[in-house]
């Protein structure tokens, strides 16, 4: 599994903005106003001009951006290495010979080898596309970072993607998040989309959602499927990274085009702005970066209690905080099962697992 060894404030996750040309079902990027020109080469200065050692640029579409070869320039003028994260629909090859002056990995969606379900995850006929950016950058020898959502929709078909396709590339890591369906329902971007229409393809990528099916002990649900499939493939590939974003405190902070500073949560649905890199300054927001880091989450008991509620049977062993009804519910021939789920998620939320 990659790790990332920058100390807190160094990488830099900045999302240039939350304009993009598709409607993938999984995404949950947030409005925010301001995002000029101006204000993001003010940005990249004020980042280029510190203690960072590392930026990562999402969006939204970055590549949409007026005048981000403007931006790029000032991280490559500054030995400072950038990873762009797009999802391929502006990358010509002449774009992509552009664009290797300035960055060093190429991070891209591919979630399926099933042109249908790509559809359905991302956008029609993005499978193709992205397949040719890809040929593309390995042939000008790009560091290419993949990424793939886990839903209902494809996460029985990740160890053929992997054998059928990724491991045939020259690529840095493959991460695979978490399908994150309350993150993702509270995104107000629906593209071309009402929103029945949206929650309709969200839900088709959780199918099971719904009641909790406490006699298999929630082993049918789709965080099982995700913890058991790392499992499955955890000695296929050293750079596969299985992500839960709410679980996992990375060391790097979210920056958007407005130059609000955010910080997760474990239990959080929504980022927690700190700051405002405009106006606090660097220094000043990474203080309070340090200090949100070192107190711990922040948080009102009723987003704690939801969130830990809605945490499988199986994910509360650990701490304990179920009642005797829960487990009872629970059918004899599911007892095994749940116990190895309670295993493999103490394991990857605590380091060590104590379910006997």
């Amino acid at each position: 599994m990659l790790t990332m060894d920058y100390a807190l404030g160094e990488h830099a996750h900045w999302f240039l903005t939350d304009k993009c040309d598709k409607s993938c079902a999984p995404c949950f990027r947030e409005f925010f106003h301001g995002g000029s020109t101006e204000n993001l080469v003010k940005i990249a200065e004020i980042l280029a001009a510190n203690n960072v050692k590392r930026v990562t640029i999402g969006g939204g579409e970055p590549t949409l951006v007026k005048g981000l070869d403007d931006i790029l320039h000032i991280f490559k003028k500054a030995g400072i290495p950038v990873d762009l994260h797009t999802n391929g629909s502006t990358l010509s090859h002449k774009r992509l010979e552009q664009l290797k002056r300035s960055i060093d990995t190429l991070g891209l969606p591919i979630d399926s080898l099933d042109d249908k379900i790509q559809t359905k995850i991302r956008a029609s006929g993005h499978l193709k596309q992205i397949k040719q950016v890809i040929e593309n950058a390995q042939e000008l020898g790009y560091n290419l970072e993949y990424h793939a959502v886990a839903t209902y929709l494809n996460i029985n078909g990740l160890p053929k993607l992997y054998s059928d396709f990724i491991k045939k590339t020259n690529f840095k890591c493959w991460n695979i998040y978490e399908f994150n369906f309350d993150l993702a329902r509270q995104s107000t971007f629906y593209g071309k989309y009402s929103e029945k229409e949206k929650v309709k393809r969200l839900q088709e990528l959780d199918e099971l959602r719904g009641p909790i099916n406490f006699e298999k002990g929630c082993s049918d649900g789709l965080f099982a499927k995700f913890l058991l499939t790392e499992e499955n493939m955890k000695n296929y590939d050293d750079r596969i990274n299985f992500v839960m974003l709410p679980f996992s405190r990375a060391p790097y902070f979210f920056i958007n085009g407005s130059g609000d500073v955010e910080f997760y949560t474990w239990f959080s649905q929504k980022r927690k702005k700190i700051g405002n890199l405009l106006t606090d300054g660097f220094k000043e927001t990474v203080k309070k970066l340090r200090r949100a880091d070192k107190q711990g989450p922040v948080f009102d008991e009723s987003d704690f209690i939801e969130a830990t509620n809605d945490l499988p049977i199986f994910a509360r062993l650990y701490e304990g905080n179920y009642c005797d009804e829960d487990i009872s519910m629970v059918k004899p021939e599911y007892h095994k099962q749940v116990r190895h789920l309670a295993r493999l998620w103490e394991v990857k939320r605590y380091g060590e697992a104590m379910t006997v």
